[in-house]
């Protein structure tokens, strides 16, 4: 009986986890426009989508790579095998071509600070390079 009390004492005491919320970051720019989804944002598998907004005399992208990055293990760092999708229903930007990349079941560690980098390489062989960080399970 006293275990169990003691149990109860402890898990009465106990913060629960915060509740994730997914990842929805957008940023506007001259040479590039993009959007950036992980969902659910937490330890475990999430989808990864990438929308990205090329000036329309730029093409189409070449090629695209992303990584993300734990803060505290940056040796850890997951590669993101994106996958090329039609283009979502978002709102257009005029003069932009969008492209959307996606990543399903993205095994991604632990609870944290996490730096998502992309880098798209232009048909020229421009390659413009972005990051954000996040908290992943907060």
């Amino acid at each position: 009986m006293g275990a169990l009390l003691i149990i109860v004492a402890v898990f009465t005491t106990i913060s629960p986890a915060p509740a994730s919320h997914p990842v929805n970051y957008h940023r506007m720019g001259n040479d590039l426009h993009y959007t950036l989804k992980i969902e659910p944002n937490a330890p475990g598998p999430n989808d990864v989508e990438l929308q990205i907004w090329l000036p329309e005399d730029k093409g189409e992208p070449a090629s695209i790579g992303m990584v993300i990055i734990p803060q505290k293990k940056p040796s850890a760092a997951v590669n993101i095998e994106l996958e090329s999708r039609p283009p979502g229903i978002d709102i257009p930007f005029p003069g932009y071509n969008e492209f959307r990349f996606v990543a399903k079941k993205t095994e991604l560690s632990g609870a944290g600070n996490w730096k998502a980098r992309f880098t798209v390489r232009l048909g020229d062989g421009t390659e413009l390079e972005r990051e954000f960080d996040f908290k992943l399970g907060y």
